[in-house]
């Protein structure tokens, strides 16, 4: 049987047909390491988001200046890494 297949292969391979072009199909494995990174980087603008909302709603902002300025420099820092500018 794999001689068979083999044979076949052969003759496709030697054969006068043009070869199919699939230069057109999209690389759906670039596709789907590129989603995994930008659900990475949405994730992260989120939960900085949500921290900046804790930080500014809840209580006077200059009793946590500090923790405020941590969060301001690693979205700053998260903006650098992803060109967001």
């Amino acid at each position: 049987m794999k001689k068979v297949f083999q044979r076949i292969f052969e003759q496709i391979s030697n054969s006068k047909h043009p070869k199919i072009d699939n230069s057109h199909i999209p690389d759906f494995s670039q596709m789907h390491r590129d989603l995994i990174q930008i659900k990475a980087v949405f994730d992260k603008a989120v939960d900085l988001l949500a921290e900046l909302r804790d930080l500014q709603n809840d209580a006077p902002l200059e009793k946590y200046r500090e923790e405020w300025e941590k969060t301001m420099d690693e979205i700053w820092r998260f903006y650098d890494r992803n060109n967001l500018h």
